[in-house]
């Protein structure tokens, strides 16, 4: 049986936004689990596999970090 994988890159930014109750605001929060069990819920028979690169604001990665994914 042909399994696909998928690799999932955190790098911070829009989907790893949430809200801090205690600080009144919007901040970058790791919530990489939650979002994987959503994902996983909706794909079958797939292996994903993960890993947190960053966790900055989206402007703050560069041409070199991207680029460092292929490595």
């Amino acid at each position: 049986i042909y399994v696909k994988r998928i690799l999932i890159l955190f790098t911070g930014g829009t989907i790893s936004m949430g809200t801090s109750h205690d600080l009144n605001k919007t901040i970058i929060k790791d919530n990489h689990l939650e979002l994987l069990a959503l994902i996983q819920k909706r794909l079958t028979n797939i292996n994903l596999t993960h890993h947190i690169y960053s966790m900055v604001p989206s402007p703050s990665l560069t041409p070199k970090d991207i680029l460092s994914f292929s490595a």
